[in-house]
């Protein structure tokens, strides 16, 4: 399974801050953080604000795991 997410991860449109969303979360899921705090810091829309911060507050603590959003 990680081997077909790794092949997504060229599929994102980098210009688009959806995209760049599902693109962080996937980094993130494959433990990547880092790269995924700077791809989600990449994103400008405020549509995205609260997801992205608890997407980027996952990531900074290095979980992994798939997690429910509750917001």
């Amino acid at each position: 399974m990680p081997a077909l997410l790794e092949k997504l991860l060229n599929n994102f449109d980098e210009d688009n801050d959806e995209h760049l969303m599902l693109k962080g979360e996937l980094l993130r899921e494959l433990g990547r953080f880092k790269a995924a705090e700077k791809t989600l810091n990449q994103v400008t829309s405020s549509n995205y604000l609260k997801v992205k911060d608890f997407i980027l507050d996952l990531a900074e603590n290095e979980v992994a795991e798939l997690k429910e959003l509750n917001i």
